[in-house]
């Protein structure tokens, strides 16, 4: 009965799949407990994805390693690092996800078992510049790669900015672009990858609680509006939680930091499949 299950969500998923290709790259087990809401408060090198510019803020050299796995049996995963340079801060980020079953000719006739229907890879290189102690700007370079069983192969280069700066030492703001050159993969008929204009604000009046809400706005959809809440309750552990809008999804999840290790965790809801986690380990070297 799961194995059924399985094959007619795969079924029913898999065009919205193929029509959203990339959705998935905005993926951070922070920002995800946060529904997202991170454009002004990112804090994580795998985040340069929502905000180029926040990885100006972050010390020393970061990794991280996640593994998710949307609607519980999509699986994904990615890994990054940050660290600094002469001309600022890089960051590298690489992500995966694969949707696997049962392929079959038009007339249904099975070709193979427990075939790769659908795989997305994502490579990006960011770089950003702090400018003062109040300003930062950033810029992306991604690379997309999708391969489905049935279509083949497509590729395609997108390019992403944002900047980040500081009011009053508790407020934040936070504006980014994603994919601002339009591109597509396709050649017959061409799929634009999702094209998405951000802008966030946070407030954190004490080291150990930050508040966000972001305004999400991707061409050709609704306007998503996130709010996130991170409580710090000591130093090791940080709770947080967030609801986001178009559609209404609730999130919620913890981190646990140790000396230069951390682990995350989120978990997040929705309203017909079922539940979705993400996990990370870390590492910091100062």
């Amino acid at each position: 009965m799961k194995k059924i299950l399985k094959i007619i969500f795969i079924a029913i998923l898999l065009p919205s799949i193929s029509h959203s290709a990339f959705e998935d790259v905005e993926s951070s087990p922070r920002a995800e407990g946060m529904a997202e809401a991170v454009t002004a408060c990112p804090r994580d090198p795998s985040e340069a994805v929502y905000n180029p510019a926040g990885i100006a803020l972050l010390k020393g050299m970061r990794v991280n390693a996640f593994y998710k796995k949307p609607f519980g049996f999509i699986n994904s995963a990615g890994a990054s690092i940050s660290f600094e340079n002469t001309l600022g801060r890089t960051a590298i980020n690489a992500r995966w996800l694969s949707v696997k079953g049962d392929y079959r000719a038009s007339d249904s006739a099975l070709i193979s078992r427990d075939a790769e229907l659908h795989r997305e890879m994502f490579f990006s290189v960011t770089h950003a510049l702090t400018f003062n102690e109040s300003f930062s700007s950033g810029v992306s370079l991604s690379a997309y790669s999708l391969k489905q069983e049935r279509f083949g192969s497509a590729y395609a280069f997108g390019l992403d900015f944002g900047v980040l700066g500081s009011l009053y030492r508790v407020w934040k703001i936070g504006v980014s672009m994603r994919n601002i050159n339009s591109p597509s993969v396709g050649r017959e008929s061409p799929e634009y990858l999702p094209r998405v204009i951000r802008a966030g604000l946070s407030f954190s009046p004490s080291d150990n609680i930050n508040t966000c809400v972001d305004f999400r706005q991707e061409i050709g959809y609704p306007l998503r509006i996130s709010f996130g809440q991170e409580y710090g309750v000591s130093e090791y552990l940080i709770v947080r939680a967030g609801v986001q809008t178009e559609p209404v999804r609730f999130s919620a999840g913890f981190s646990l930091h140790y000396s230069q290790f951390n682990f995350d965790y989120s978990v997040i809801q929705h309203s017909v499949l079922p539940l979705t986690h993400v996990l990370s380990m870390g590492y910091t070297l100062l």
